[in-house]
Formats: structure tokens, C-alpha cells, sequence
């Protein structure tokens, strides 16, 4: 939006197959920074079928880690033009226009001298110089606090998936009650009291990872056709039965655009609020994803 672009083209890792070792994914953003909905995408993947030839634009060569505008004549066709930017500062503008810095800043520093504690690792992803910029430079968080905050094209050799497999280390720096040096409490007792307040609440997620894309599809259709079937019935688990209420593929209608994301994932919800979630990612023959959201009440 601060460059009135009508979009933008995202190269990333991903679990989406694809570049010599099946590893890199190509993904749009739209003029408002979110991702395409599928309408776009929809209309994106009918223009691949009608393209009948290509030009493959000779090399260029710039630095791109220096900021600045370069300009190039490109085989005839014209000026190519490109503009190094650096998108750490121009978030950080964006985001003082709607968040309160200073404020945030004092209440950092927390009561009574005890500073308040907040532990983030950016696991060498792209997050990593927005998190030091913000936390550590505006916000005075302890630099120790922030994990991993150099982006590296390996990830250091870890994979970058946040779950409980491979941010384990933060979940034991967690454990140990690091980020709870204010409240002088264990995950436990916090937790505990959450659940006295609120209500008692479990959420937990299964991940199966490069399965095979047919097999998964399979697994999804199977699933969705059987479980139409299963409103009304009661499932039992450990001394508690849940009765099944409700049953669908998620849809998303965007409030602003009215634009409808289908196929989200398959939910059956069951009467006192509790859901199972399963959920298939990755679009290629192989390393596809297998997401299972378990939320009970």
C-alpha cells in the first residue's frame, strides 16, 4: 500500500513442492499485503493454460543487498526498472502510525525493576531483523530473549516449521519459566488459573509431514464423505463422551471483499464447543502435509 503496488510476488520456503530439491515455493500477495484469495489464484491458473510462448530476460547484474534505484535497457524491450528497499524500516514507520512505542517501551521495563520478559525465535526466517528492530531496538527487550534472529537461506541447518518438533528448545526455555519472570509462576499455575477464570481448554496438533499427495487427497475425500454421515453421534474418550452436532469444509468469506476462501479444512464440532480439524497443505505430487487440530472444551 506505501507503493501503491497491485501486488507482489513472495519467493520462499515452503512446503509447497518445488526448485531443484523441492524446497522453494512461489507464492502473490495482493494490493492489500495478504495472500491471493482463490478467485485470483483461480484466474492466475487459467492464464497459464492459454500461454503460448515465453522470453527469458537476460541476466542482470546488481547487488541487491545495497538500497537504491537501478535502471536497465533490457534486449529492446525497454527500461527495467528495480528498487531496493529496505522493508524492515519501512514496517517499523508503518506500524508506529498505529501502535504506541513509547508506551509499550515503559511498560517493558515492568514493575518494581523487574523487566518484563518476552522469548521469540525467528528460527533464521525472514522475521528475524523486524523482531530485533522492534523488540530489541524501539522496545528494549533483552537481546538474549530473541532467538535466531539472523535470516539464513538454511535456517542453520533446522527446519523452520514452528511446531512442537522443531521449536522444541523454545518450548523447554518455557518450561523453565523464563518468559514468566514477572508473574513468578509455573506454566502450570498459570494455566491453572486461566482454566478456573475461562474454563478448561486443550488445544493440541498433530503434524505428518511429506506424505504422499494422492494418498492424502484420498484420505481427505474419504473422510469428508463419512463424516456427513456422523451428526448426532456420540464418540467416547478416556470417561467423556462428545456428541457430534455439526460437521462441514470450512469456508472463509472475507469481510471486507466478500471474497470466499473454500476448502479449508474438513471440522466435525460437537455439542459443548469442542472440534477435530483436519487439514491437507502443500499443492504438488509429494510433501504434502497432514494437519489433525484437536480443541476440546
Amino acid at each position: 500500500m506505501h507503493y501503491q503496488v497491485d501486488g507482489g510476488i513472495i519467493l520462499t520456503a515452503s512446503h509447497n513442492p518445488g526448485g531443484p530439491k523441492g524446497d522453494f515455493g512461489i507464492k502473490f500477495n495482493c494490493e492489500n499485503g495478504g495472500p491471493a484469495p482463490d478467485h485470483v489464484t483461480d484466474a492466475i491458473h487459467k492464464i497459464t493454460t492459454e500461454i503460448s510462448s515465453y522470453s527469458i530476460c537476460r541476466d542482470i547484474n546488481m547487488d541487491t543487498g545495497i538500497i537504491g534505484h537501478h535502471e536497465f535497457d533490457v534486449d529492446g524491450m525497454g527500461k527495467y526498472i528495480v528498487d531496493v528497499i529496505d522493508s524492515v524500516e519501512d514496517y517499523v514507520e508503518l506500524t508506529k502510525t498505529i501502535s504506541d512505542f513509547p508506551t509499550m517501551r515503559e511498560y517493558m521495563k515492568g514493575l518494581g525493576g523487574n523487566q518484563l520478559r518476552i522469548l521469540i525465535d525467528s528460527m533464521h526466517g525472514a522475521t528475524g531483523p523486524y523482531v530485533s528492530t522492534i523488540f530489541n531496538d524501539l522496545l528494549g527487550c533483552v537481546g538474549t530473549d530473541l532467538l535466531r534472529t539472523v535470516p539464513k537461506p538454511d535456517f542453520g541447518g533446522c527446519h523452520p516449521d514452528p511446531n512442537l518438533t522443531y521449536a522444541k528448545d523454545l518450548v523447554d526455555r518455557m518450561r523453565v519459566g523464563e518468559i514468566l519472570a514477572v508473574k513468578r509462576k509455573s506454566v502450570e499455575e498459570i494455566v491453572k488459573e486461566h482454566w478456573a477464570e475461562y474454563g478448561r481448554n486443550v488445544f493440541t496438533r498433530y503434524d505428518y509431514e511429506n506424505v504422499e499427495s494422492g494418498g492424502a487427497n484420498l484420505l481427505m475425500t474419504f473422510l469428508e464423505a463419512s463424516m456427513n454421515a456422523s451428526k448426532g453421534k456420540e464418540l467416547s474418550a478416556n470417561g467423556v463422551t462428545y456428541k457430534v452436532a455439526h460437521t462441514d469444509n470450512f469456508e472463509y468469506t472475507d469481510p471486507v471483499d466478500g471474497s470466499v476462501a473454500k476448502k479449508q479444512g474438513l471440522r466435525v464440532l460437537f455439542e459443548d464447543g469442542s472440534r477435530l480439524v483436519f487439514r491437507l497443505s502443500g499443492t504438488g505430487s509429494a510433501g504434502s502435509t497432514q494437519t489433525i487440530g484437536i480443541d476440546c472444551s
